[in-house]
Formats: C-alpha cells, structure tokens, sequence
C-alpha cells in the first residue's frame, strides 16, 4: 500500500541522513548577539507537514501544508516588565499571544493579555518541542488553549516548579467577554532534579479549570457550548540519561443548558529512548472517550525524532488505531531558532 511505501521511505532517509554536528557559524553568532538579547529575543518557527492515510481521526487529505510559520517577540527590561508577541503568518487571525507580563519581587509575575490558560503539560509546551507532530488528540479536544485575561504567577521552593492561577474570558482567542461570566484556571507544578543534573529529572503537575460558559468553543466537540464547564488533569514527566516516559490525563464533565451533557476523558502514555544525541524513537499509546462527543481515539504512535542540526528536525510518525484498520503516515520539516 502507498502509506507503507511512504513510510519506510521517510524512514529510510532520516536513518541515512548526515547528522551534522552542531557548531557554532559566524552567521549565527552574529544573530545572537542581536536578536538574543534580555530585551529583545526573536523566535521562528516554520514547519511543512506531510500527511498520508486521512481515516485516523483528525487527519485530512494527503498532501502537504504549512503547519506553522510563526514570529515571536519577547523580553523584560531592569523594572519587571516584560512582553511576548507571537503572530501565526499562515493562519487568520494571525495573532496568538500578546502578553504583558509584570514582575512583583523574585517570586511573583503577572501575565495579562491573550496567551495560553495553565492547563496541560502537553498544551502549554511551544509546539516547536512537542514530542510527536501533533500533541495527543484529547489535550485538542479538551484544553482551554489560548484565552484573554490575567494569570498570577508564584514559583516555588525548588527550581522550575510554580504555581498558577488565571481568570479569562473564556471564549478563545481574539474575542471580548459575551457575558458577565468567566473561566477560571489553576495549575501546580513540582519539579524534582535529584542528582542536580539535566538527565535525571521528575516533573509532575496537575490542573483544574471551571467555566459557566455562552457560546464557547470547546475544542472540536462544541463549536458553540452554553452551560457549565468542568476540566481536570494531570501529568508526569520522567527523563534520566536517554530515556523519558510522559503519561497524562485529562476530564471534562460538561452539563449543557440545552444539549446533551458529556463526561468526556482521555490518557496518553509516552516511552522515548535516544539512540544518539540527535536521534530518539518514541511510542505513545492515547486513548479518548468522547462520551457521545465525537469520535473516540484509541490508537498508537511510533515517532522518530532527528536534529541533523541546532536549528533543523525531522519527525517522522506511524499511527495506527488499535483496531489495525486506520493507518497515517506523519513527516514534519521544521526549522526553529
């Protein structure tokens, strides 16, 4: 079949391909000392998918898209305050984050503005350092994603680990508040480096969010949900020497004034192992059960991760449904910087 064809190819030429090691050009130290600065740093993002075998759900067409072609602007200055300006330019509405974001001490931030509400590990990484093409089909469905509104940031006793709380519209992105009602959003991170090395690493977090909504868009399930929203998850990230195992879940309980109501719920799990320092497999089993809601997912992932340089990679994934009748074939292209 042209999926398997496709498929060993892809792999084919990504276990072929020169692993470039990265060193430092003239070009891109000049770059730095520009455009990574305190006060001003500038990220790209461009990345060209390829997509085979559309009855996986969520899957389209065959062929090629342009998955992101992002700018983004952010930095603080010597008062506290600081800025991020993120802009999509194959996507209308461009705009996908404009924070301000204000310093109260060494411990505390206030983020206000349009950004990402503080709910899933898997959503609120930048989609330049997800572990697969796409991130798991239930964070899709059931995270808040990006909102306007104001978050308080407080960080913890121990490195990288926080806690959050947000208000927001509730209504996405782009859009004012169509009622008098909001959507609130709380987070807790704990991070645990015991061997204070990069490779020996715990991370943990859960989230909980609660909305009484009008029109809201609920992932793919409701384009327009009017009632009582309730969401929970939880997360775990594991990573020593080449090895990282990830798991999540989340719950959505949604009691729709009009429609019918839904407990819709979903879990991945994640085992990666490097097979150098710029290659990794990975393998993540996700299921999701839309409760009525849409379709359900219970599926598998196998990825291959390649970084022929510091600004390139190369994912190539397999997905296939438990039940071995729907197969997708995933290669994205991607430069970062």
């Amino acid at each position: 079949m042209h999926w398997r064809r496709s498929f060993f190819g892809c792999l084919l030429f990504l276990w072929v391909s020169p692993q470039a090691h990265a060193s430092a050009t003239p070009q891109w130290d000049r770059f730095h000392e520009v455009f990574e600065t305190d006060a001003l740093d500038l990220d790209v993002l461009m990345q060209v998918v390829g997509d085979w075998g559309h009855d996986v759900a969520g899957s389209g067409p065959d062929g090629f898209s342009i998955a992101n072609a992002r700018l983004k602007l952010s930095g603080h200055f010597d008062e506290g305050t600081g800025y991020l300006l993120q802009a999509k330019l194959d996507a209308t509405p461009a705009l996908l984050d404009a924070a301000i974001r204000i310093a109260l001490g060494s411990d505390w931030v206030v983020d206000v503005g349009q950004f990402k509400a503080p709910f899933s590990a898997e959503k609120l990484v930048g989609a330049a350092n997800i572990d697969f093409v796409n991130r798991a089909h239930f964070v899709e469905q059931l995270a808040p994603g990006r909102q306007i509104g104001i978050q308080v940031r407080h960080s913890g006793p121990r490195p990288d680990s926080e806690v959050r709380f947000g208000i927001f519209n509730g209504n996405g992105t782009g859009r004012g508040n169509d009622d008098d009602r909001f959507l609130y959003v709380a987070r807790g991170e704990l991070a645990s480096n015991g061997k204070e090395t990069a490779v020996d690493e715990l991370r943990v977090g859960a989230s909980v969010a609660f909305s009484q909504d009008s029109a809201a868009r609920i992932g793919g399930l409701d384009p327009a949900f009017d009632g009582t929203r309730f969401l929970m998850g939880a997360d775990a990230r594991w990573r020593r020497d080449r090895w990282v195992v990830a798991a999540e879940a989340a719950y959505g309980d949604f009691d729709a004034d009009a429609n019918p109501s839904g407990s819709p719920w979903g879990a991945f799990l994640t085992i990666a192992r490097g097979t150098g320092d710029r290659s990794q497999w990975l393998l993540r089993f996700e299921r999701f059960d839309a409760d009525g809601w849409g379709a359900d997912v219970d599926r598998w992932t196998l990825g291959y991760n390649l970084w022929p340089t510091t600004l390139t990679e190369f994912q190539v994934n397999y997905l296939v449904d438990t039940d071995l009748e729907h197969h997708q074939i995933l290669v994205n292209f991607q430069v970062a910087f």
